[in-house]
């Protein structure tokens, strides 16, 4: 029905969700997961500070009941900035940069140059997270964003630019299930 029975934010039970676009799909059977859309949850005192953090990504499942089939659709968000921590956990030094970038070419999940990126444009004003990820001399998707988007996983070892403008050395993953390539890049220089 589209009803929501329980949530941790409590102004969202007896909400119909129903007309959200992906719901259909999901009471179907299949998982969903979006793109960055803003905090359903975003008013609930859990989430208070959380702004920095906006839009995410939600996950969606349905739920099943072994007998009766599908009996409900669960909806998480997805935290990118845990990707951020992780990563900092792992660096080599200052000079490699890892980021998300989704279908649509756009950073998903936070790089560390991406304040003083002039390669980037705005998407969607929503969120200054919302920044699809071009070379800023052509105007185009970076190397690495064009090839990993068209299913290519690859490494440059020659160097290109980034969309900071900069040459670096960089590798590429596509994710085919999320539609998005986790990118890793070094200075040219270092």
């Amino acid at each position: 029905s589209g009803i929501v029975r329980l949530s941790t934010d409590n102004s969202m039970i007896g909400k119909n969700i129903s007309d959200i676009e992906w719901f259909h799909s999901v009471i179907q059977g299949k998982t969903h997961i979006s793109d960055n859309i803003p905090l359903v949850f975003s008013n609930s005192p859990e989430f208070k500070g959380w702004q920095a953090h906006l839009p995410a990504p939600y996950l969606s499942v349905p739920v099943k009941d072994g007998e009766k089939g599908i009996v409900g659709v669960l909806v998480l968000s997805i935290d990118l900035s845990l990707f951020k921590k992780e990563w900092q956990e792992i660096r080599y030094g200052d000079a490699y940069d890892v980021y998300v970038v989704n279908q649509n070419g756009v950073m998903i999940a936070e790089s560390d140059f991406n304040e003083q990126s002039s390669g980037m444009r705005d998407f969607k004003k929503r969120s200054g997270f919302e920044k699809v990820v071009v070379d800023p001399q052509t105007g185009r998707f970076t190397k690495s964003v064009f090839l990993g988007l068209n299913g290519k996983n690859g490494y440059d070892v020659d160097g290109y630019t980034n969309y900071a403008g900069e040459k670096v050395l960089g590798s590429w993953l596509y994710i085919p299930e999320l539609k998005w390539s986790i990118i890793t890049e070094m200075s040219a220089g270092k």
